[in-house]
């Protein structure tokens, strides 16, 4: 897929419960290009949008978007399931949200929890 394809606001793979899916355009998947949260190739499958990135070399730095993981992106604001399952723990005591596993892992695992459990609440401690 050509960069001038993507813009902020875009989508791929099938649409879900979103606000970029609702009110955003949806492109094709960048099939085999790197997620820019987890680094592992973006399948035929898979779902995600697009964000700000640099890539070159130094001194010569240009922006792009760059695809990501809606499941990557959802483990970038809410942490990893270490983090979510044990932050006294994972994050305190061995400085690592993810519970061991790799970013996309976690970031699954997330998607996961967070689809049976919910969003917390204000209310919620």
């Amino acid at each position: 897929m050509s960069q001038t394809a993507r813009a902020f606001g875009t989508f791929f793979g099938s649409p879900w419960p979103s606000g970029i899916c609702d009110d955003g355009t949806q492109v094709e998947t960048p099939v085999g290009e790197p997620c820019e949260m987890c680094g592992e190739a973006i399948q035929v499958f898979d779902r995600g949008s697009f964000v700000g990135a640099m890539r070159g070399e130094e001194g010569n730095f240009v922006p792009i978007l760059a695809p990501v993981h809606r499941e990557c992106s959802l483990r970038s604001v809410m942490g990893g399931i270490g983090h979510i399952h044990n932050h006294l723990h994972w994050c305190l005591e061995e400085h690592d949200p993810d519970a061991g596993m790799g970013y996309r892992q976690s970031a699954l695992m997330v998607w996961d929890w967070i689809a049976e459990h919910g969003f917390p609440t204000r209310d919620e401690p």
